[in-house]
């Protein structure tokens, strides 16, 4: 329950959330990015079976899904490394993907390995950038 709570949150864009952080900014969070994905990888799989869902969060999950990349892909936006910024924006569509139909794009636990893999990545990038 907290997570969706939390999933709500940054659906709404509240204070220091990956989408308020992308709009006002104009920044691409990796820690912010990383609770996004995480909640949305724990609200998907327990809606998993599910008849229904909370229309807000479905809505929340195609807005992520399409806004983030449209947002993004202006020239102007500082986006980050593109390898990492497209796996980044197909994870986020493989969530909503996810969410929406209960079934994982990837094999077994693919999916929620690649959310640990994109946290791990950012983990080991920061580790080798110097801080500023």
């Amino acid at each position: 329950m907290k997570n969706l709570e939390n999933l709500r949150k940054e659906i709404d864009g509240e204070e220091e959330t990956f989408l308020i952080i992308l709009r006002t900014e104009l920044r691409w969070d990796w820690d912010a990015f990383n609770r996004l994905t995480n909640l949305m990888y724990d609200v998907a799989d327990g809606a998993t079976g599910l008849e229904s869902v909370d229309k807000h969060i479905a809505q929340g999950y195609w807005f992520i899904d399409t806004w983030v990349r449209d947002w993004t892909g202006h020239d102007d936006f500082p986006r980050p490394e593109k390898d990492k910024y497209e796996e980044a924006i197909q994870l986020l569509r493989d969530l909503s993907y996810f969410f929406f139909t209960g079934v994982s794009p990837y094999e077994d636990d693919g999916l929620k390995k690649m959310v640990e893999k994109m946290h791990n990545k950012r983990m080991q990038s920061d580790a080798a950038e110097p801080r500023r």
